[in-house]
């Protein structure tokens, strides 16, 4: 019955209610991992990287390592770790798990953010292809796993490799996934960053997006495919898009996307549009005050840093040079090794 409670908040939008109710399960049943790992679905979704971590954290007592399912608890626990900036722990839970399995997709996934967020993009791609032969025979999610590595080979500058690799191993011209469509949407945007002339594959996307774009998944995927639809050269529809999410959120205020969307998401897809359109002192108007709230989208750091490097190219085309220092200022305390930051700090330092 509290399963079902669950499913029935999840179907009503109201994913906040749900992540409780499932944690409420966890109270009572802490060995419950399809309750675990729907909590875990939620809080990731809503931005909520304390609970990520937590609510792993309040049932790992009640397991032991010869339990079935023991390995996926500490790869969901390794990416909580992560997303909180515990990078030590969090590799060495990941680790651990793949140990135990290394099938274990999702904690090939919590090491490969661990390399990305601190910059060791060779290790990162050695990590990810030694363990490939397990992992890319699995579901969608190896999509994103290749999205991870071509991440890490975009940070070393080898953008043919990268290029490659979105035409092999992360566009696939059968799938409707709202993660893998995020993967495509999200690399594209970064080859172009680095000065890749990505063609066609804008059009491709943008012809998936277009059918999909009336169901409300999550902020997250909506800001994705605005950015699309934006980058494809299709105004009118991008456009529209942008109008149908909003009219969405005022129709349905108490959905959790619903909130997100007045209170962030409006006004970062505002900002996409305007960059696209290369107005780029709108665009951070737009982006800029709700720079903070991003997280509320849902989504990981490594995921949502696209946002953040849009707002820097945005007040470096701008003009603006106090905003695009305080930013790279910002990024560079936390990733002083980033190549990304290095090259935007060159630029900026050119302009003086």
């Amino acid at each position: 019955r509290q399963h079902m409670a669950g499913l029935d908040a999840w179907t009503r939008g109201l994913l906040v209610d749900a992540a409780r109710i499932y944690e409420s399960i966890l109270a009572q049943h802490p060995r419950d991992l399809l309750a675990l790992k729907l909590a875990n679905f939620f809080h990731f979704y809503c931005g909520n990287s304390r609970e990520l971590r937590d609510g792993v954290a309040r049932v790992l007592p009640h397991w032991q390592r010869q339990d079935p399912g023991y390995g996926y608890v500490l790869s969901l626990y390794a990416f909580g770790l992560e997303e909180n900036a515990e990078y030590v722990q969090a590799e060495r839970s990941g680790r651990a798990a793949i140990e135990i399995n290394p099938a274990d997709a999702w904690g090939v996934h919590a090491v490969a953010h661990v390399c990305e967020m601190q910059d060791r993009h060779r290790e990162g791609i050695d990590w990810l292809a030694q363990l490939e032969p397990h992992w890319n025979d699995l579901n969608n999610f190896r999509y994103h796993l290749w999205w991870h590595r071509a991440l890490q080979h975009l940070n070393a500058d080898e953008h043919e490799a990268v290029l490659a690799m979105y035409d092999e191993h992360l566009w696939d011209a059968k799938s409707d996934d709202y993660l893998d469509l995020t993967n495509d949407i999200s690399m594209l945007q970064r080859l172009e960053f680095a000065g890749v002339e990505v063609g066609a594959r804008w059009q491709a996307i943008a012809d998936k997006v277009l059918p999909l774009s009336a169901a409300r998944y999550f902020a997250f995927v909506d800001a994705h495919y605005v950015l699309a639809l934006a980058a494809a050269g299709r105004d009118d529809q991008a456009d529209a898009l942008l109008s149908a999410i909003r009219a969405a959120a005022a129709a349905t205020p108490a959905q959790t996307i619903s909130a997100v969307t007045a209170a962030v998401n409006g006004a970062l897809c505002e900002g996409l549009l305007s960059f696209r359109r290369g107005h780029y002192a709108r665009a951070t108007e737009a982006i800029g005050p709700v720079r903070e709230q991003i997280h509320l989208l849902g989504g990981s750091h490594a995921q949502r840093d696209l946002f953040d490097e849009i707002l820097v190219e945005c007040a470096l085309r701008a003009g603006q040079h106090g905003l695009a220092r305080q930013l790279l200022d910002d990024r560079r305390a936390t990733r002083p090794g980033n190549r990304w930051n290095t090259d935007r700090l060159s630029r900026l330092a050119a302009t003086y």
